[in-house]
């Protein structure tokens, strides 16, 4: 229930799988992941805010502790799941945030706003923070996601998409739940860090939405090149990748083609990361876990390197990368 203990059980590929108290179509317990601890008897998107409000709470007091400053008012910006989720209200971002911030003990901050966009949601968030950041309106931005699919009516889209892994079909996602959050700061030589920042990269799939057209993975391959050439730095010099691939076939073929259009030349090496082998899939909230992974793991020394590469692909045409890196400062 916090980041080191569920980074740990990460890396030790511990899950927590095991049946839901709901059944498919055909009367079969669904397999899953929930965290009965921290939402229990919740449905729908309130499930994702006492998740939220334990993630954002324990994010600030990790801040206080390691900078030694008083805590203070600082904006949030918060991923969540995408329009095509027809489980959740249209008005779920402001719904979200009035309720977490009638829950923590200090005020967000003006600036404070929510991206509705899946899984691409955390990087736009952290664009979002840096243009903040670089135009001085505030010195710390709080970045998070929160999403759950283990409700009833989840559960049912899943299954109507066909989207939900059983006995019946293998090419589906095990549904779960989770929040994850980063306390954001401009960079510097005295800054404090776990993880820097190095690029962000944004692009769109061409071949989505368009009948009988194969995903030619155009638009994810875009995103990590510019996410590349925002970090100023070559492919070859990325030590390992983290991805957001749940378990279906059409996204683990995109990631790969997406990499062979992006490395011209052949590598011994190139490890990949997929949390939601352990965690399940755990909708918009999945990058922001997997950079919290990605900064446990290194100050850990048990990540594969010290610079990754990190990509997502929402249900829509959006697709974003981010490369990051151990700091190199002392601290």
């Amino acid at each position: 229930m916090d980041a080191a203990s569920a980074s740990a059980a990460v890396r030790a590929r511990l899950p927590r799988f095991q049946e839901l108290p709901f059944h498919d179509t055909v009367h079969r317990p669904i397999i899953g992941a929930h965290v009965p601890e921290a939402a229990r008897s919740r449905q729908g998107f309130r499930r994702c805010v006492p998740l939220l409000v334990r993630a954002l709470e324990e994010c600030r007091a990790r801040h206080e502790r390691w900078t030694g400053t008083a805590r203070k008012s600082v904006p949030l910006l918060l991923a969540l799941a995408g329009p095509e989720r027809q489980d959740l209200p249209e008005d779920l971002g402001a719904r979200v945030l009035k309720e977490v911030q009638s829950q923590l003990s200090v005020p967000l901050g003006p600036g404070s706003r929510a991206f509705r966009l899946g899984t691409p949601g955390v990087f736009h968030a952290l664009e979002t923070a840096g243009r903040m950041l670089a135009r001085h309106e505030c010195d710390g931005c709080l970045v998070a996601a929160s999403d759950s699919l283990v409700t009833h009516k989840a559960l049912h889209w899943l299954e109507a998409q066909d989207r939900l892994k059983t006995e019946s079909n293998s090419d589906g996602v095990i549904p779960s739940e989770a929040a994850a959050a980063l306390w954001v700061t401009r960079a510097g030589p005295q800054a404090l860090s776990l993880l820097d920042i190095l690029g962000l990269g944004q692009a769109e799939e061409p071949s989505f939405g368009k009948q009988d057209a194969a995903n030619l993975a155009e638009g994810l391959a875009l995103a990590l090149r510019r996410a590349l050439d925002d970090a100023r730095l070559p492919s070859a010099d990325v030590d390992f990748r983290v991805g957001d691939v749940a378990g279906e076939r059409t996204a683990f073929m995109e990631a790969s083609t997406a990499f062979a259009r992006l490395l011209r030349e052949p590598r011994p090496s190139f490890p990949l990361w997929l949390p939601t082998e352990v965690l399940g899939d755990v909708g918009a909230a999945l990058p922001a876990c997997m950079l919290v992974l990605t900064a446990v793991g290194m100050a850990q020394g048990d990540a594969p390197g010290r610079t990754a590469l990190l990509f997502a692909s929402s249900r829509g045409s959006e697709r974003a990368a981010c490369v990051v890196a151990a700091p190199r400062r002392s601290g």
